[in-house]
């Protein structure tokens, strides 16, 4: 499955990327991995009877990423912050594994559209 996820992925990084998408530089998708990892930590559970909710801020940081990196450079600041949040909470590997391929995959899917929309906001 994780290798499924990172197949699709890859596939819309390489749509993107002829199209003229950029990545970002280093320094800020650093930051941004930093700031998704900051905010993955900060979670809300929600109870609605037997069901439990868990909701993150780093929509946020996505919003705010979306629009000064590229959707691969969105993909891996999400990517690794996600990691480096679940292993410091000592997930078993193959969650974190499955979870951070899980959510690469997820970032990429989005910025990729958000990129093919309309690339003439991204003025980076």
């Amino acid at each position: 499955m994780v290798t499924v996820q990172m197949l699709g992925a890859g596939g819309f990084a390489l749509l993107v990327s002829r199209t003229g998408a950029p990545i970002g530089r280093p320094v800020t998708i650093a930051g941004f991995a930093l700031a998704f990892c900051v905010f993955s930590r900060l979670e809300v559970s929600l109870d609605f009877g037997r069901t439990q909710m868990t909701v993150s801020l780093t929509e946020i940081v996505l919003i705010v990423a979306v629009f000064s990196l590229g959707p691969v450079g969105v993909a891996i600041s999400g990517a690794v912050g996600h990691g480096v949040s679940r292993v410091t909470r000592r997930a078993p590997p193959l969650k974190v594994l499955f979870n951070t391929a899980n959510y690469f995959c997820a970032l990429m899917v989005a910025a990729s559209g958000f990129w093919l929309s309309d690339p003439a906001i991204f003025r980076i």
